[in-house]
């Protein structure tokens, strides 16, 4: 299955945040994407409280390589790299959606999983080429296996 990451960011940031780039989290995850400090460190040479800005240029990148480092860690493990499943990954971390996928369990209707991945689909049919402007600017050409 090739998934378009853009759009897959772009539903993942509806279920976190609504879209809102100025979002900080419960436990103080940042942008639209909701994005740890932890990752950020990880991904980014600029300070936390730059996650949060209106342009989400470096938060964009950011959450995109850290999908791109997900989508790896599912494959090596014989995961298949579904919306789903790179949701869960986002949500609850890749061991976790390592186990859950392994272990055959089917994600509930009303699920993160399941809300990301029903608005993948929605985006996909709607829009498959078009992304907003800051999303091409940032993101390079995607893995031919992603």
């Amino acid at each position: 299955m090739s998934i378009n990451i853009s759009l897959l960011l772009l539903a993942i940031s509806a279920v976190e945040s609504g879209g809102n780039p100025l979002a900080v989290g419960k436990s103080g995850e940042r942008s639209q994407f909701q994005i740890t400090e932890a990752v950020w460190k990880i991904r980014s040479e600029l300070q936390f409280t730059e996650a949060s800005k209106p342009d989400q240029i470096e938060a964009t990148r950011v959450a995109h390589e850290e999908m791109i480092a997900r989508a790896r860690q599912l494959e090596a493990a014989g995961v298949p790299i579904t919306p789903e499943n790179l949701a869960y990954s986002w949500n609850a971390g890749a061991r976790r959606a390592i186990s859950h996928a392994l272990s055959g369990e089917k994600f509930k209707p009303n699920s993160y999983a399941q809300r990301v991945a029903n608005g993948y689909a929605s985006a996909l049919a709607e829009q498959p080429n078009k992304v907003p402007p800051y999303f091409r600017d940032v993101l390079p050409t995607l893995p031919k296996h992603l």
